[in-house]
């Protein structure tokens, strides 16, 4: 589907990340500019769009909106769910599938701009890892953060995704269920229940936001201009040594898959053949050549024999990372073992780091390499944090010293 032109007025934009899924880029008033992603999944029966994230909530007034134009396809409003319509769901024809990667306000905010979850089309998933920190409401309303901005977070039904469960949407007018390739992966560190997924098709890993880079590509050049390099957040709520487990079990999944193989189709040209021809007459030997007839004789049939070199197994492509907010296709591996390199670091305090005004009743400190002038400016950046001075601390105490002290990436 061609995307339509980009609208200078409207606070969203969207690119293909790969054929078959796109990126969905928010300019909010919050300054959080969120990535939402956005997949068409088909059967032969039915398809549905599986959303990463819904973003902040911003629903603005659209200037180009005319009113004395009602053939005109642009929306009254701007908002995500008018913005879908826009690009690549008219009339919200398919049905959404959200995966919320976490409950803060600024990828839950949307859900009430799409069609409502109290009945198809709209299933929203959350993980089942830590259901009390998401129920009842009114703890979705203090654990999203909407208190400190005075808005009301959205109710919707949730459906608890299950760790290493695949997104499985139910065809409500009772058709044969269309299972997606996108698999659920339990993350809590940065919050609760804060998860990940993998698109074994797309081969595109997405771990929300418990970790993303300073700056990218799509943070730089956007319709509304340079955005300001961003940090990773750790709040209140969030638990060191649980981010540490849960960045430990991502990296050893994305190893995993570093290292499938491609199916290999068998070798039937004679041109993709060598070794040693060999003749007989008879019966053949019974395993480990392939044999190419050559005549029949009273005897038996003649024979030749031609020993086959496999090709070598091709690795699938390598597993790309994006993530709630700046980073998109990056290298996993290289991504996450970075990452963990700047967390050993702080956690050995080798990284620079300022104190912020108190967030929440706690002492809150930012970590930077740029901080420190003298710092070798090619080799640091990638990554700055923003978090409760308890929680590092409290993570050095219980996450096993060696595993921080010991080694760097």
């Amino acid at each position: 589907m061609p995307l339509p032109p980009s609208n200078p007025s409207c606070p969203f934009s969207i690119r293909r990340i790969n054929p078959i899924t796109y990126l969905i880029r928010e300019n909010d008033i919050y300054g959080e500019h969120p990535h939402i992603y956005a997949k068409i999944c088909s059967s032969n029966t039915l398809s549905i769009i599986v959303l990463s994230d819904t973003g902040v909530g911003t629903n603005l007034p659209n200037p180009q909106y005319s009113p004395s134009s009602p053939q005109s396809s642009q929306p009254k409003f701007w908002n995500i769910g008018t913005f879908l319509e826009h690009t690549i769901n008219p009339d919200s024809r398919i049905p959404y599938v959200v995966i919320t990667t976490h409950c803060h306000y600024d990828h839950i905010l949307g859900i009430h701009h799409l069609p409502p979850t109290d009945r198809p089309p709209t299933i929203v998933l959350a993980s089942s890892n830590s259901t009390d920190f998401l129920s009842p409401y009114s703890r979705l309303q203090r654990h999203s953060l909407c208190d400190r901005l005075n808005r009301r977070a959205p109710w919707y039904h949730i459906t608890w995704a299950v760790d290493l469960s695949y997104v499985t949407y139910k065809d409500p007018f009772g058709g044969l269920p269309l299972q997606t390739n996108i698999q659920i992966l339990h993350a809590p560190g940065h919050t609760p229940d804060s998860l990940a997924w993998f698109d074994a098709e797309t081969r595109l890993l997405c771990v929300g936001d418990s970790l993303y880079e300073t700056e990218s590509r799509d943070s730089r050049d956007t319709p509304w201009g340079e955005e300001p390099r961003a940090a990773v957040i750790l709040v209140k709520e969030s638990v060191l040594s649980d981010w540490w487990a849960s960045l430990a079990k991502v990296v050893e999944f994305v190893k995993e898959k570093d290292t499938e193989v491609e199916d290999v189709e068998d070798v039937e040209e004679e041109e993709d053949m060598s070794g040693k021809v060999q003749d007989g007459i008879g019966s053949p030997p019974p395993q480990g050549l392939i044999f190419e007839s050559i005549v029949d004789s009273d005897i038996g049939g003649e024979w030749r024999s031609i020993d086959v070199v496999p090709s070598p197994p091709k690795l699938k492509p390598s597993v790309l990372l994006c993530a709630g907010h700046v980073t998109v296709n990056a290298d996993a591996a290289g991504c996450l073992l970075a990452m963990r390199d700047f967390m050993a670091r702080i956690l050995r305090d080798e990284v620079p780091r300022e104190r912020l005004l108190d967030a929440r009743g706690e002492e809150t400190w930012f970590w930077d390499d740029l901080i420190d002038e003298g710092t070798d400016l090619a080799k640091a950046g990638r990554f700055s944090l923003v978090a409760p001075l308890r929680v590092i601390e409290e993570g050095r105490k219980v996450i096993p010293q060696e595993e921080w002290t010991l080694w760097c990436c």
